[in-house]
């Protein structure tokens, strides 16, 4: 985009007429490869400092002011990071050693913005539709911001908490008014686990009883299986149903709780038995491979999975499910950050160890390349050397490589080896105590906490959800905020009709019983079923 405006791809090439550019979003909490080209980044929630970015530049062009010191008010705002006001410092053997402002009176961190609340006026009423036919041709609505759920592999988790809640009464005067300015027929509520949502069944309903006149279909595109009932499968296909997606990310409870992913086998199977009986003729599941301690008996575990839904969709008249797997990739600001990625040649063997060993009987199998995974992990974690990177790749011709049929490995290889820098120690692990690029950005969560939380993945301990349990520490309280935050702030309306909801979900959810015996399993005890059924004997890896 720069490129194709006539704008020096460098910040640092840039003249005094040249138009600022800024960036933000997920990617900005580690800012340092994107560095060379981001004159500023803004980090966290951007809602409220948009206007006071706009109001900085605006008085700065009043004041016929330098582009260094619009850079330097800039830099005053909470939230905003200039670059080229922070070098970065790597010892004799090339190994990164931080990074420190050379302007001063610049914050040595940067501390992430977070909004105490969801404020209406923050969700325009009136958005822009396309011209063109679109993917995701629908509404879609935030209703919650944040997980406390503390998945360790999840960066999205851990950056945007606390968890804030949109009260009902807002989000449906929202819908009121933008599917009548647009004329969508398609509403998705979007969250990180929208059934995490407290009143989840109350909003739905509301929902439906205003727009299913309409023909407009609600859809929640994450959630979890442990929370998907009956009541609310009901619910979102009053009008038609679309995809469901499930993530249970590992095969066996062992490794689900070494990353934190509090979900059991019987959850998955109940919710798979659900959605196939209330008409669902699509489950899609998504599975990791090359986590930590990941063995192949946790491979084996999802074989045997993919297996136990496959025999469910096809005694409900031969339905259809789809698995996806990709490689983990360690993210900045998780208990895995410190972890190295699997190599690409084993995650090569498991991909094929996958597709030979899970049966295509109305299963559709597809996995991510996992040489773009390793190019992801460069990108994630790297410091202020990978923008020359990048540069060189661009070069090369890397322009869409997000898209499978543009992306060519060999570009990223070349330019590495011509950047002086190995992607193998680029993905391999990172040494706790030392500094780390994203270190800059103080994202509110505390270093020990996610070294805790690594090392109970190490004993596959897991750490229960704060908003229902104890305060697990990570650091968001040191902030001003309470693990409560959420509850206090959210409007619980109508929870007479709420509590008869879960009355009613209840009383018509399936017994467990029925589950194991679709799925093709016995009985299972407490523990087995806390902790999953004991391992079959490995089948043979890969030579």
């Amino acid at each position: 985009m720069l490129d194709l405006a006539g704008i020096p791809l460098r910040s640092a090439d840039r003249s005094e007429e040249m138009p600022l550019i800024l960036a933000g979003g997920p990617c900005a909490y580690n800012p340092e490869p994107l560095s060379p080209f981001i004159d500023a980044f803004f980090v966290g929630d951007g809602e409220e400092a948009i206007g006071e970015i706009i109001e900085a530049v605006k008085q700065s062009r009043g004041k016929n002011r330098t582009r260094r010191e619009t850079l330097r008010a800039l830099a005053e705002l909470e939230g905003v990071y200039v670059p080229a006001f922070y070098e970065a410092s790597y010892a004799s053997d090339g190994a990164f050693t931080g990074i420190a402002p050379i302007v001063e009176g610049v914050a040595p961190v940067v501390q992430a913005r977070i909004l105490q609340t969801l404020s209406p006026e923050h969700y325009p009423e009136k958005p822009i539709v396309p011209l063109i036919d679109v993917s995701h041709d629908h509404l879609s609505i935030e209703i919650m911001r944040g997980c406390s759920r503390g998945c360790r592999f999840c960066s999205a988790g851990m950056m945007y908490r606390p968890v804030r809640e949109r009260p009902v009464s807002e989000i449906t005067a929202q819908a009121e008014a933008s599917l009548a300015a647009t004329g969508l027929d398609g509403l998705s509520l979007l969250s990180l686990s929208t059934s995490d949502y407290s009143d989840v069944a109350t909003l739905v309903d509301k929902l439906n009883d205003r727009f299913a006149a309409q023909r407009v279909a609600i859809s929640l595109p994450s959630l979890r299986p442990d929370a998907f009932s009956v009541g609310l499968a009901e619910a979102v296909s009053r009008v038609r149903k679309s995809g469901l997606t499930f993530a249970p990310e590992a095969g066996t409870q062992r490794l689900r709780d070494v990353i934190n992913k509090n979900v059991t086998e019987d959850d998955l199977l109940g919710a798979a038995k659900i959605a196939y009986e209330k008409g669902w003729n699509l489950i899609k599941l998504y599975f990791m491979i090359g986590l930590p301690t990941e063995t192949y008996e946790d491979l084996d575990g999802i074989v045997d999975l993919v297996g136990k839904v496959a025999r469910i969709a096809r005694g409900n008249g031969g339905k259809s499910l789809n698995v996806s797997i990709s490689p983990f990739s360690p993210k900045p600001n998780t208990p895995f950050q410190w972890d190295p990625q699997d190599t690409l040649s084993s995650l090569g063997d498991k991909c094929r160890y996958l597709s030979k060993h899970i049966s295509r009987k109305s299963v559709h199998l597809r996995w991510r390349d996992p040489e773009v995974t390793g190019i992801e992990t460069l990108l994630a974690r790297g410091d202020r050397r990978i923008g020359r990177v990048l540069y060189r790749a661009w070069e090369k011709g890397a322009k869409f490589d997000e898209w499978s049929e543009h992306f060519n490995f060999e570009r990223w290889t070349s330019a590495l080896d011509e950047s002086g820098i190995a992607l193998e120690d680029e993905l391999g692990p990172r040494r706790i105590g030392h500094a780390l690029p994203w270190e800059i950005i103080q994202s509110g969560i505390r270093s020990d906490f996610l070294l805790r939380e690594r090392e109970k993945a190490a004993r596959a301990e897991v750490t229960p959800d704060c908003r229902t349990g104890d305060c697990s520490g990570c650091g968001i309280r040191d902030l001003g905020f309470d693990r409560k935050f959420v509850k206090e702030h959210s409007t619980a309306e109508n929870a007479e009709d709420a509590e008869k909801q879960k009355i009613r979900e209840r009383s018509t959810t399936s017994a467990p019983s029925a589950v194991k015996s679709a799925a093709g399993g016995g009985d299972t005890s407490p523990t087995e079923s806390r902790y999953g059924r004991r391992q079959k004997k490995r089948r043979s890896a890969p030579a």
